[in-house]
């Protein structure tokens, strides 16, 4: 299937230890509380660095005779959550945009009483993997964008299952989030309205979805005036796209609307 931009996938293994072949090794560290021996710095010499475990700060210490080693701040151990966790990923990947290997512990729940243990892997590979995103499609210089292409999450054996398990999700809703970005940022020169809808039924028959377009003769034919009125500021014809998701023994319904006008910003100011 033809995207706006290909990504570099991102590979992910759930580890007992921190891989030789890692440039980087983020340890999460909180307020309180011990420091991971594996960094090999005090809470008294973080603190002369200025690094206190406040959420979302990072402190990078290289190495030249081993992987440069990277304090991650959490905060308050029992208010660490996945979405704290998601953003302490996507602060380590913005802190070492360099690297093409990482790896962390910031998945291991075992001092997170609040956090479960797929819940974490997900947040974690879903912050490295957004924080990591670029939209390069139209550019000629590529360079200096992220080069993150692998992710080792350190987690106790008796966690891997369920870590795994978390990896899986979390590449699958964080890459369908960069496809979301791409459509976005596309300039409406290169994604009109007939392009969408070619790419939503490229999309449903690979995820195995129901697919409905309408062009302007059904759009006539269903009395559909107003898109038609405000699509004649257009020389692009009109698509109205469905999507269906039919799971056995679902229990209600979920509508998600969206308008794609593909000539002007569309009221922009107003969908934040």
């Amino acid at each position: 299937m033809h995207l706006p931009i290909e990504h570099t996938p991102l590979r992910v293994d759930v580890v007992r230890a921190a891989p030789d072949g890692a440039g980087v090794v983020g340890f999460p560290v909180t307020t309180d509380g011990t420091v991971p021996r594996g960094l090999g710095l005090s809470r008294k010499a973080l603190a002369q660095h200025g690094f206190t475990g406040a959420r979302g700060t990072t402190l990078v210490v290289p190495s030249p005779a081993k992987s440069t080693v990277v304090a991650i701040g959490v905060g308050d151990a029992a208010a660490v959550t996945p979405a704290v966790l998601r953003d302490a990923a996507a602060a380590l990947a913005r802190a070492v945009p360099g690297w093409a290997h990482v790896a962390t512990s910031l998945a291991d729940v075992s001092g997170y009483p609040a956090v479960d243990q797929a819940e974490a892997a997900q947040a974690v590979v879903e912050g490295v993997r957004l924080a990591t995103y670029r939209f390069l499609a139209l550019k000629a210089d590529r360079s200096g964008a992220p080069s993150i292409d692998t992710l080792s999450l350190i987690v106790p054996a008796k966690a891997a299952a369920e870590a795994s398990a978390g990896v899986e999700r979390g590449l699958v809703i964080a890459d369908a989030v960069r496809f979301a970005r791409d459509l976005i940022n596309t300039p409406p020169v290169h994604l009109t309205a007939t392009r969408l809808a070619d790419i939503a039924i490229e999309v449903a028959t690979a995820a195995g979805l129901e697919v409905e377009v309408w062009d302007e003769r059904d759009l006539v034919e269903q009395r559909c005036n107003g898109l038609l009125n405000v699509n004649r500021g257009s020389t692009e014809p009109a698509r109205l796209i469905t999507l269906r998701y039919r799971p056995r023994g679902a229990r209600g319904h979920v509508a998600l609307v969206g308008k794609g006008v593909m000539y002007d910003s569309g009221g922009i100011s107003l969908k934040p």
